[in-house]
């Protein structure tokens, strides 16, 4: 019963992509979909907790 459940919450998935900004970009224009972006930076220490 909990596999039908939770199912569903595969269509929410993300799907991570290795490349360049300007690939992406193309991508999410090409298939209409919103870009997130995740960074961080070797300074930031918050970041690497």
């Amino acid at each position: 019963m909990l596999f039908f459940f939770l199912a569903p919450l595969q269509i929410f998935a993300v799907e991570f992509f290795k490349g360049s900004y300007s690939e992406a970009l193309q991508k999410c224009k090409k298939e209409n979909k919103l870009l997130f972006l995740d960074f961080t930076a070797v300074w930031c220490g918050p970041c690497h907790q």
